[in-house]
């Protein structure tokens, strides 16, 4: 299927590694201009350079910019960059670091303070920045990345469910202020393999005194598919819902979670 994406651009944050890079080796492989973006001049430059070998993309396809999502003054810098790079702005995945794994008990002060703005704030100012250009795009859509669990809080992770569910409110309310030129939905993870994963996996075995090998194992049969889910998978969903191909859906979190939701709305 042609997602229609050919000479388009993308913008996709924190990109450098894990399933945002895997989105940027997607929307590259579909023929959009990508930037991508990590608070580490040598971990853009190193992502840069592999996505430019995996894909076969000519250099000017492709924008590595030193960003710190955290900070206002950085990500108006990567939107001005891309958009004098590539002259416009169609499709931007807002992505971010996950909070600790933490219970409500062991959450410090700094925590809740560094989830805050590392997750709702910096969400915003990507909005913020990036929604005039989307306005001015035939094919607006912003994709907000955010964990499926948000829907079934899971225990010993206190921050990330009440702050990653405030994300599912954000692209509802996009959705509605800046139909129909722009679209907006969520796009939820779980268990897809990734660093993150594996850091998860580790507190996972912390908690219930097992091995990381059992623990592992607990995520397994968690999910419908019995397997963890491949960053590539994610990148598909991604590229698909950002595509024109998705044109008539907006407002709305699609999970890529192998099964594990049990929600049936």
């Amino acid at each position: 299927m042609d997602l229609q994406l050919a000479d388009r651009t993308a913008l996709i944050a924190a990109s450098s590694s894990g399933i945002g890079f895997a989105c940027a080796r997607q929307f590259l492989k579909e023929g959009a201009n990508v930037t991508i973006c990590s608070r580490s001049k040598e971990n853009v430059n190193a992502a840069v350079k592999e996505l430019r070998g995996e894909t076969g993309v000519a250099e000017d396809r492709i924008l590595g910019v030193c960003c710190d999502i955290t900070e206002r003054s950085d990500i108006d810098g990567l939107v001005d960059q891309t958009v004098d790079a590539f002259g416009s702005l169609d499709v931007h995945v807002n992505n971010h670091g996950g909070p600790p794994a933490v219970t409500f008990e062991e959450a410090t002060e700094k925590q809740w303070d560094d989830a805050y703005r590392g997750v709702i704030t910096s969400n915003r100012w990507l909005a913020e920045a990036t929604l005039p250009h989307l306005e001015e795009s035939k094919i607006g859509s912003l994709i907000i990345v955010t964990s499926a669990s948000a829907r079934e809080p899971p225990t010993n992770h206190a921050i990330s469910n009440v702050f990653r569910l405030g994300l599912y409110g954000l692209a509802k309310t996009i959705s509605r202020e800046y139909a129909p030129d722009v679209r907006a939905n969520v796009v939820a993870p779980r268990f897809i393999m990734t660093d993150r994963i594996e850091y998860k996996v580790r507190r996972r075995a912390e908690h219930r005194g097992v091995s990381e090998e059992e623990a592992l194992q607990t995520r397994i049969d968690e999910v419908s598919l019995h397997r963890p889910g491949d960053p590539s998978e994610f990148g598909d969903a991604v590229a698909y819902l950002a595509s024109p191909r998705a044109g008539y859906i907006t407002g709305e979190v699609l999970s890529v979670d192998g099964g594990w939701s049990r929600h049936a709305l």
